[in-house]
C-alpha cells in the first residue's frame, strides 16, 4: 500500500485515490472508498464513467439479435437448473462480456472478467445507474429459481392417529 496520492495495489486491482488515506477492500467484503476513487487495470485508468459505458455495452451486446438468441437457446437447454446453466449460459455470457471489457483495459479470459466483476462491485455501492445495470446483467446470468412451497412435517410422534 502506498501512500499520497500514489498509484496502490490491491488484488490485482490498482487504485489510483489522489488521498493520503488509502481505501482498500478487506477479506469480509466491505468497502471503504473515497468518492474521487479509480482504477487502472493494465496501465489504463477504469473510471465509474467507463464502468457503466461497459455495463451499457454489455447489455447492448446481449441484445444483439444473434447474441439474444444464443442466450435464449441456452437458458431454454438449462432450464432452472443451475448446474446447466452454468454449463451453457455463462460460457456463452462471458464470452461476449469479454469481447466488450478488453476495450477498456481488462484482459480478455477469465482473470479479466473476474477483475471487471471486482470493479463493478465497488462502483455499485457509490452510484445507483451502476447498481442498475449490474442487476439487469445478473439476471442475464442468474436463472429464476422456483422453490417449492414447504411440505408441513410429519408428526413423528403419533403412530396411526392414535397419541
Amino acid at each position: 500500500m502506498r501512500e499520497n496520492g500514489r498509484t496502490e495495489k490491491a488484488s490485482g486491482l490498482q487504485y489510483n485515490t489522489g488521498q493520503t488515506v488509502v481505501a482498500e477492500l478487506t477479506s469480509s467484503n466491505q468497502r471503504n472508498i473515497p468518492s474521487n476513487f479509480s482504477m487502472t487495470s493494465m496501465g489504463k485508468q477504469f473510471t465509474i464513467s467507463d464502468c457503466k459505458a461497459a455495463l451499457q455495452e454489455i447489455l447492448a451486446t446481449f441484445d444483439l439479435p444473434e447474441n439474444a438468441a444464443r442466450l435464449e437457446e441456452a437458458k431454454t437447454a438449462a432450464g432452472n437448473d443451475m448446474l446447466r446453466s452454468m454449463q451453457t449460459v455463462f460460457p456463452a455470457a462471458a464470452q461476449m462480456q469479454m469481447s466488450v471489457i478488453q476495450r477498456y483495459g481488462f484482459l480478455a479470459d477469465g482473470e479479466g472478467l473476474v477483475q471487471f466483476t471486482k470493479a463493478v462491485r465497488m462502483y455499485e455501492d457509490q452510484d445507483q445507474e451502476v447498481r442498475q445495470f449490474n442487476t439487469r446483467l445478473r439476471t442475464f446470468l442468474i436463472p429464476p429459481v422456483n422453490v417449492p412451497h414447504p411440505v408441513a412435517p410429519l408428526n413423528v410422534n403419533s403412530h396411526n392417529g392414535n397419541s
